[in-house]
């Protein structure tokens, strides 16, 4: 198996948390929503070591998935793999539909007020547990975090590569990062679609 790959073109959509019964299954805790995701082909991410994988099995466990994967036959197969993370193609994401977008379309995208204030680009996209939030970069607020939210993002143009804000009071000033004591860390749910005003 081939462990040359291009990280610009895959997508984490969940982690591997351990195994599952003696036959080489594995638990699959998702970030976000997967349905309509075709999962049958992978690539499974341990340290620098990326290789392709088929999922030959799937099937609701608690708050993940159930999977057998191709040549992980025994439980200390499958041991071997917990704290992995499992990422697909992005070409194998299904095409959003009218008013929706992947969240790791976000990033990249210039950030501004409806005044026409530049807030910077978004580099990353947090996820909390609750509300998603934006890490917004280069601009006179320096680093802010937006939260992921309809009232916040008033529209997002994938066509024009633009976040129009919809400017709450104190909303800039209390979420600059540079004055956070910690930050939300973690692989963002970059698979998970949004509906908002997209154009």
């Amino acid at each position: 198996m081939s462990s040359v790959v291009d990280k610009d073109d895959k997508l984490v959509i969940g982690k591997i948390t351990g195994s599952h019964g003696i036959s080489g299954e594995v638990k699959l805790k998702p970030y976000g929503e997967i349905s309509g995701i075709s999962l049958k082909s992978v690539f499974i991410t341990r340290g620098s070591l990326t290789t392709p994988a088929v999922i030959t099995k799937l099937k609701p466990f608690k708050d993940g998935f159930i999977a057998a994967i191709t040549g992980v036959k025994t439980r200390e197969d499958a041991h071997s793999l917990s704290g992995a993370f499992v990422s697909i193609s992005k070409k194998d994401l299904p095409k959003p539909q009218g008013g929706e977008y992947y969240v790791h379309d976000l990033i990249g995208l210039e950030v501004c007020t409806y005044e026409g204030k530049r807030i910077g680009l978004v580099s990353q996209v947090l996820p909390t547990g609750g509300v998603d939030l934006l890490e917004v970069s280069g601009g006179e607020y320096g680093e802010v975090l937006i939260p992921l939210t309809a009232d916040a993002m008033a529209e997002v143009s994938l066509k024009e590569k633009k976040i129009t804000l919809n400017v709450i009071d104190g909303l800039l000033d209390i979420n600059k990062l540079s004055e956070k004591k910690s930050a939300p860390s973690g692989s963002a749910k970059t698979g998970r679609k949004e509906r908002g005003n997209a154009k």
